[in-house]
């Protein structure tokens, strides 16, 4: 792996950056000055929120990154950093700052999960008013916590689990969420559900464990809805 495609100049725009996010597998940059020391990490999430704070594409990429990143000095420790904080990348610094290596999330030897296996269903369309005004943008399971959605983040847990298939129940802003998903490189195996339907049953059944059970595929209704 080239770790210089996933580094660049502080003083580049966030225009240039999120060009080089949308060509980088792991959606992850770090920004280093002239000399190489690195500055900062830069995520699409870090850079959602600054525009939403009132900044420009124009601006300087330094100004949305994270300033205070995790790093290591060498890859064993870069390894133990991404398995004990969950990480997409570390990068590995000489004595002087200067990026050396990048390890990536794919070299972590995680601790290996009992397979469920089971089917997840999730229900993902409210309209988060607690977190407004970010979500007069995007919808709540869109909300970057970290470098990635929320909604990721549940199904990737999930997913360590053995549980790769999703069935996800939206409303608000579901052609958001739908886009977001049919574009990721993770290629998760969702099925939608408009809430709407959900509702309509609902209104026939009040107990929601019951109409949850009709608007889903035979095989996801459990005797028993908690």
């Amino acid at each position: 792996m080239d770790f210089q495609s996933f580094c660049m100049l502080e003083t580049e725009s966030l225009r240039t950056a999120l060009a080089r996010l949308n060509q980088n597998e792991k959606k992850i940059l770090f920004l280093s000055d002239i000399a190489g020391r690195l500055t900062a990490a830069l995520t699409d999430g870090d850079v959602r929120r600054y525009l939403l704070s009132g900044g420009t594409l124009e601006d300087s990429a330094a100004n949305a990154g994270n300033h205070r990143p995790i790093t290591a000095t060498g890859r064993e420790e870069a390894i133990r950093l991404l398995a004990q904080h969950g990480c997409i990348a570390v990068p590995v610094l000489d004595g002087a700052g200067r990026i050396m290596d990048i390890v990536l999330e794919d070299e972590r030897q995680a601790e290996p999960h009992a397979a469920l296996g089971l089917p997840v269903v999730i229900m993902a369309g409210g309209k988060g008013t607690r977190l407004e005004p970010y979500t007069k943008i995007l919808p709540k399971p869109l909300i970057p916590v970290g470098d990635l959605p929320i909604m990721e983040h549940i199904m990737r847990q999930f997913r360590q689990y053995g549980c790769t298939e999703f069935h996800g129940i939206v409303n608000y802003k579901k052609q958001l969420i739908k886009a977001y998903f049919s574009e990721n490189e993770e290629h998760f195996n969702t099925v939608w559900y408009d809430e709407e339907a959900f509702r309509h049953r609902r209104r026939a059944e009040p107990a929601e464990g019951e109409a949850l059970q009709h608007l889903l595929p035979h095989e996801l209704r459990p005797a028993h809805f908690h």
